[in-house]
């Protein structure tokens, strides 16, 4: 993970990062309280469901994922990369924490405080 615009450069207005995802590994069903992000596929396929619809993005394929919007995700192709606008910024210092060895309620606190739901 790259933090390329840290939200403190911005007034909290806006960060974007890059994302590299292995083949085939999926990030759960989840929903953010705090804010929108706006995804950009700079290398691979990914396999989308938004809500109830699943849509394939190929390089260069764009998509807007606003609050409260139920979303998960996987890459398809051997490199993933996403680059992810979280606009309010914040999202990125969770991205950039070591959460391994953290216990479920440890999890559950850390994802309530950033507003992350999950299903």
């Amino acid at each position: 993970m790259k933090v390329l615009l840290e939200g403190e450069k911005t007034d909290g207005n806006v960060s974007i990062v890059d994302i590299s995802y292995p083949q085939n590994e999926t990030v759960p069903m989840h929903q953010h309280t705090k804010e929108a992000h706006f995804i950009d596929v700079r290398k691979g396929k990914f396999k989308f469901l938004i809500e109830d619809k699943t849509i394939f993005l190929n390089e260069g394929d764009s998509r807007y994922i606003g609050k409260y919007v139920w979303h998960s995700f996987m890459g398809l192709s051997d490199k993933n990369i996403l680059r992810i606008t979280i606009f309010p910024s914040g999202l990125e210092k969770l991205m950039t924490m070591d959460l391994s060895g953290w216990n479920d309620m440890e999890l559950a606190r850390v994802y309530k405080e950033f507003g992350i739901n999950f299903r």
